[in-house]
């Protein structure tokens, strides 16, 4: 299944069971219209992108958001596949082929299922199948890490040393939350986002195209800060 990190959850449209939402799966759609609109939480700038379905009568919207992070990703290749001139509010306008591939899935968000469209790129449809595994297998990894194990028995204390001269103490310097890949999912976990696609969207905003070995500690701690920032993806 491929992922599309940077555009957020559509419009509904024919039901699929008691959800009432669309089946997940590929589409085709074509271009009807757009609006330059902030989100509703931190007033983050964003696209709200309207397609016709074909053979549905329907429409799907698909939400893209406009930062410096997320149009180095794949935002700004899903904005590129239909045209679009990089511009944004009265300005911005889109030079859409005759008919674009979407995708639809389901999430689950603040415990409510929803839908999340996206546009097909080139890019998304090279990603082999390895680097999906990878990725599926650090978070398995991740999410089945276990505390040290307590000491069956009490160790037994060591000969008392000889006292040394006192040592002045060194200022205090601030620890980073989380400094691994584990420790930053922890994090999320911690805040109530379990979403594996909503967590490598944020490694994708502090370093676009990082990975588990590519980030810093530094770049950890700043993806486990947006666990809590309530920042939309």
């Amino acid at each position: 299944m491929s992922d599309y990190p940077d555009c957020g959850a559509g419009q509904s449209g024919p039901s699929d069971d008691a959800a009432g939402l669309w089946p997940p799966g590929d589409y085709i759609g074509r271009y009807v219209r757009h609006t330059c609109l902030p989100s509703a939480l931190q007033g983050t700038p964003g696209i709200q992108i309207h397609f016709d379905v074909a053979g549905t009568g329907q429409e799907a919207q698909v939400d893209c958001w406009i930062t410096e992070a997320t149009l180095a990703s794949l935002t700004g290749e899903q904005l590129a596949a239909i045209g679009w001139n990089g511009r944004y509010g009265p300005e911005c306008s889109f030079g859409p082929p005759e008919s674009v591939k979407l995708y639809v899935r389901h999430e689950t968000y603040k415990n409510k299922l929803r839908e999340r469209w996206a546009i097909s790129t080139i890019r998304e449809a090279s990603a082999t199948t390895s680097q999906a595994a990878n990725r599926a297998c650090q978070l398995w990894r991740a999410r089945r890490a276990a505390p040290t194990p307590v000491p069956a028995t009490r160790p037994q204390a060591p000969p008392p040393a000889r006292p040394a001269p006192p040592i002045q103490p060194a200022p205090p310097n601030p620890e980073p939350i989380a400094s691994t890949m584990d420790a930053a999912w922890s994090a999320w976990v911690a805040a109530g986002r379990e979403k594996a696609d909503e967590f490598w969207t944020a490694i994708e905003a502090v370093r676009p195209g990082g990975t588990a070995e590519t980030l810093t500690a530094d770049e950890w701690a700043r993806v486990a800060q947006l666990a809590t920032d309530e920042t939309p993806f």
